[in-house]
């Protein structure tokens, strides 16, 4: 029972991180985007 029971709260917080990482990630990904392009041109 430990077991599952770790690996629910693994999963818990997983699906946290992911839904934060959701809010996040659209944003972040804009501006990988546009420093990786500046970076090129240089």
């Amino acid at each position: 029972m430990k077991y599952l029971r770790a690996l629910l709260m693994l999963i818990a917080s997983a699906a946290v991180g992911l839904i934060a990482w959701r809010k996040v990630e659209e944003k972040q990904l804009r501006d990988d985007l546009w420093q990786e392009a500046e970076e090129q041109t240089r």
